[in-house]
């Protein structure tokens, strides 16, 4: 098993038409290979603490009972920064 890599993203902020819009970013090489196997869109789970899914890989109700079944998953989601 190949250990996930964690690095440090900026939150980008831009006002566009009078709404603020917020972006996070990835690294290029990863996203480049991700755009290369067609992945073109993730699900972010998010409470005081943020985990990304590939969409194309799970469904939404199969990871909200994989959220539910692993407790350790829920107390990350719910840490308080």
């Amino acid at each position: 098993m190949q250990i996930p890599k964690v690095e440090e993203r900026s939150i980008i902020s831009a006002s566009k038409n009078g709404y603020m819009q917020y972006s996070l970013t990835l690294p290029k090489k990863f996203a480049d290979t991700l755009r290369a196997k067609g992945i073109t869109s993730l699900y972010v789970m998010y409470g005081e603490n943020v985990l990304i899914a590939f969409s194309s890989t799970i469904k939404k109700d199969e990871l909200m009972a994989l959220l539910k079944l692993h407790t350790n998953l829920e107390k990350l989601l719910a840490k308080e920064a």
